[in-house]
């Protein structure tokens, strides 16, 4: 049995009376764990999450990249929201969003599986 030393503790309590904001990693299988670590070994080199995450990359199967694509997307949505508290607003840069042409292309060279929230 795990225990979360961090949980309920005087350093939580001090970090949210700060604005500190919590960050949930998401959990990604053994299965999936055990085949990047065969593919690292493959490879003869540690590999990216954006490697693990690409299908048809050969790296991993597709479902199994898939779900690093979920895990990616649940990090980001996350990092994003708390943007704010890990840059100051005054240094974030400004970032266009691409257009709509550029964004379906973009979207159709890399098709993401949606694994479920």
């Amino acid at each position: 049995m795990r225990t979360n030393l961090f949980r309920n503790s005087n350093i939580e309590a001090e970090l949210k009376r700060f604005g500190a904001k919590e960050i949930t990693l998401p959990v990604v299988t053994s299965i999936t764990l055990l085949a990047i670590k065969r593919a690292e070994a493959k490879a003869g080199r540690k590999l990216s999450f954006a490697e693990v995450a690409t299908p048809g990359a050969s790296h991993l199967e597709r479902l199994l990249a898939g779900e690093m694509q979920w895990a990616m997307q649940q990090m980001f949505r996350q990092y994003d929201a708390v943007a704010g508290l890990l840059l100051p607003p005054a240094q974030m840069p400004e970032i266009e969003p691409p257009s709509e042409p550029e964004a379906k292309r973009a979207r159709s060279k890399q098709p993401m599986l949606n694994l479920g929230e």
